[in-house]
Order: structure tokens, then sequence, then C-alpha cells
């Protein structure tokens, strides 16, 4: 801002000159309109996956009800492979979206004293005969005066499943899937192991959408990474390739929050 500068008898004598650095008011504002973009984009987003979720879900059931059909008849064997691969690549962008959604959703936790044991074998239950098929052996090691720990059942359950379905799928001929459980001072320690392929050093595991799986999501380890950062917990992992990898949760006995 430049202002002339006048004597008592009218003539000019000279101009002051004041300068404001805006800087920082400029990047405050380009942040807010970037805040505004990604509200608007999340929330585009999330009714996007909305509407694309019943024609998906009707075109999985239609395509289901035709190759069942189809079973057993003359039909040309291509063209029920070519089925089936449809249905595959459906239940893919199925399994995604439902990934997707539990991301984007507000993560909200209704904490109750929960025996991480029993929430293990909750998890464990309805997947271990398909864990066995597949050539995989669950081991279990938790303390047995282990205390109860303050979580979401359900929400910690998801977590767990997310863990194991991860490790599962990291040995795909075969391995051993061990959770163990103690505690360490004011936490408790959560650890899901597996025997498989490791995971390169260069990738980001807990970053969207990054997976070295073909039918991966890439959304199942963020989805872990919220449910515990919600219990005040935290989620680390040490890995070796070709000999596997082990995922460490570990949450507090007290999630007094502020």
């Amino acid at each position: 801002m430049i202002t002339a500068l006048y004597n008592s008898e009218g003539q000019l004598n000279g101009f002051a000159k004041v300068v404001r650095d805006i800087t920082e008011r400029k990047e405050t504002e380009q942040l807010l309109r970037e805040r505004d973009r990604l509200a608007i984009l999340g929330t585009t987003a999330a009714v996007f996956a909305h509407e694309i979720g019943n024609p998906l879900n009707g075109l999985s059931t239609s395509l289901q009800i035709l190759s069942q059909m189809l079973r057993g008849s003359s039909q040309d064997p291509v063209f029920v492979e070519t089925l089936d691969l449809s249905l595959q690549e459906l239940q893919r962008l199925t399994a995604l979206l439902n990934d997707y959604r539990a991301f984007a959703r507000p993560q909200s936790v209704e904490v109750q004293p929960s025996d991480l044991r029993q929430i293990v074998d909750e998890v464990l239950a309805p997947t271990i005969k398909h864990y066995n098929q597949r050539g995989i052996k669950v081991e279990l090691e938790f303390d047995q005066d282990l205390p109860l720990i303050p979580v979401d059942p359900e929400k910690i359950k998801q977590a767990i499943l997310n863990l194991c379905k991860n490790a599962v799928e990291a040995m795909p001929d075969g391995g051993i899937l061990t959770c163990k459980g103690y505690q360490k001072a004011n936490r408790v320690i959560l650890e899901v192991a597996d025997t498989g392929t490791g995971i390169p050093e260069d990738l980001e595991v807990f970053q969207l959408f990054k997976t070295t799986k073909p039918e991966g999501t890439g959304l199942g380890l963020p989805i872990v990474e919220q449910i515990v950062s919600e219990h005040r917990g935290s989620v680390n992992y040490i890995s070796e390739l070709g000999k596997g990898t082990a995922f460490i949760v570990s949450l507090p006995l007290d999630v007094t929050r502020d």
C-alpha cells in the first residue's frame, strides 16, 4: 500500500509504503479450498458407491443363476468359462465396493471390556475349515492371564478378519497362520503372522489401493489402521521376503478420550 505524504502547504514530500506478507493467508485459503474440494469428492464418491451397489448385486445374482442353469448342459465350454470369469470379476468389484464403503464410513466405536482370545476364536471359527483345506495350519498363542481390553468387539473383529485374510492370501501354497496375544506394560499386543511371501520394502501397505495380490483391493490394511487408530492403538509390521510377515497391533488398556 503506497500513500502520498504532503506538508502543511500541500506540497508533496514523498510517499509512504507499507508491505504486508500475505503468503500465509493465501496458503490457508488454498488449504480451505482443497478441503472443500476433497469434501465434495468424498460425498460424490459415497453417492456413486451407493448407486452402483444395487446394479452390481443384480448382475451378480443374474450371472449366478445363469451359471447354475448351464451346469451339466451341452453348452460351449468357452462360453461357460467366460461366464465364470465375468462372475469372478463382478464379485471382485463388489468386494472392492464393500471395502471402500467400510473405509469411507465414519468410524464410531462402542467400547466395552472384551476378551481378545474370545474375539479371535469367533473370527476364526467360520473360516478355519476353509484355511485348513488350503493347507494352512492355524496356531494360537495367548497368555492365560491376559486382561480384558476396552474395545468395540465388532470393529476389532473386522480388523482381525482383514489381517487373517491378508495373511492367508500371502500363503497360496499353504503355511502357518499364527495369532499371539500378550500384555506389554499398559497395552495388549496382538500379533498375526504368516509364513508367506513377505512384503517388498518399497510397498506402502497402509496406503490406499496398494497391494501385490491379483485379487486384492488394497483397502483391507488401511481399514485395519483406521479401526486401530480409533481405539487409540497402533499397528506395525515386520516382514522378510520369502519367509513371512507379522502384523503387530498394540491396544491400550485405557482408552480415555480427550
